[in-house]
């Protein structure tokens, strides 16, 4: 076969090949929106009601709190003998 024919070829199978996937994927999507959209309803009417049943118990509010002086306290700032490197280049 010819170069230029070859070549025309691939460029026409490669715009019906995308055309298909862009076909079904769209097909797909209106497929599954509106069952995306009805679940996305329900979790929020129910988070909704969820959330005022659960409002009235404090049991994860309460909040820990450790005192800073015990992690400053711990570390060491003590000064101790320092090591002065010389370094030198080494040319391989």
């Amino acid at each position: 076969m010819s170069g230029k024919i070859k070549t025309w070829l691939y460029v026409i199978g490669g715009i019906i090949l995308i055309g298909a996937v862009a076909y079904l994927a769209f097909n797909l999507l209106l497929i599954l929106l509106p069952i995306i959209i009805v679940l996305y309803i329900f979790f929020k009417v129910r988070n909704y009601f969820r959330k005022d049943n659960s409002s009235s118990t404090n049991s994860y509010t309460k909040e820990y709190k450790k005192p800073d002086n015990n992690i400053v306290s711990s570390v060491d700032d003590t000064v101790g003998e320092v090591i002065d490197v010389d370094y030198e280049d080494v040319n391989n």
